[in-house]
């Protein structure tokens, strides 16, 4: 079974063949990916224990949020870019490995994803600076109590009032969560 044409051409490029005659080259950009690929998980794992509030608790969830997205996207880009070094050393053969099929495909849902939920983030007609304002004192405890939610909000309902589930849930995660 023969590659496709483009697939050919990629592997026969210039890059590709300065990354299978280089000795530095391919350990290098190995280096670089696996250390943007940590990155990408890492900050992740900092936001996701941070919902929890088992970690960094005296700062808001957006907050933390909005820094280690900056940290995330930018080592899914070197992650995709040394990715595509990598494609390119050996196109031919990752084309036709079915596990690398699946592993492009879920490095695309997890881009798309990152791309939906940072732009569901955003309002019509707010600014940068006044984006999500009701929604961040409605969903962090350590921005506000619920006030700033609108009762068109997805989030106000459980808001209503300190007995909410919404509240218990906290309360229960916080008793539960170990102090450090």
């Amino acid at each position: 079974m023969n590659a496709p044409g483009f697939v050919e051409q990629i592997e026969n490029s210039g890059v590709g063949e300065w990354l299978r005659s280089s000795v530095l080259a391919m350990p290098w950009v190995n280096a670089i990916h696996v250390l943007c690929v940590t990155l990408v998980f890492g900050t992740i794992l900092v936001v996701d224990l941070r919902l929890l509030g088992l970690f960094d608790r005296a700062r808001a969830v957006t907050r933390v949020s909005d820094e280690m997205l900056r940290i995330t996207w930018a080592a899914f880009i070197g992650a995709v870019v040394t990715g595509a070094l990598f494609f390119a050393a050996n196109a031919t053969t990752y084309w036709f490995n079915l596990a690398f099929r699946f592993k492009m495909l879920a490095i695309l849902a997890a881009g798309v994803n990152m791309l939906v939920f940072r732009r569901r983030g955003l309002e019509p007609g707010c600014t940068d600076a006044a984006r999500g304002a009701g929604r961040r004192r409605a969903v962090d405890p350590a921005v506000g109590d619920g006030a700033g939610a609108r009762p068109g909000d997805r989030l106000h309902q459980g808001l209503r009032s300190p007995r909410s589930r919404g509240h218990r849930l906290r309360l229960q995660l916080r008793r539960a969560a170990p102090q450090w």
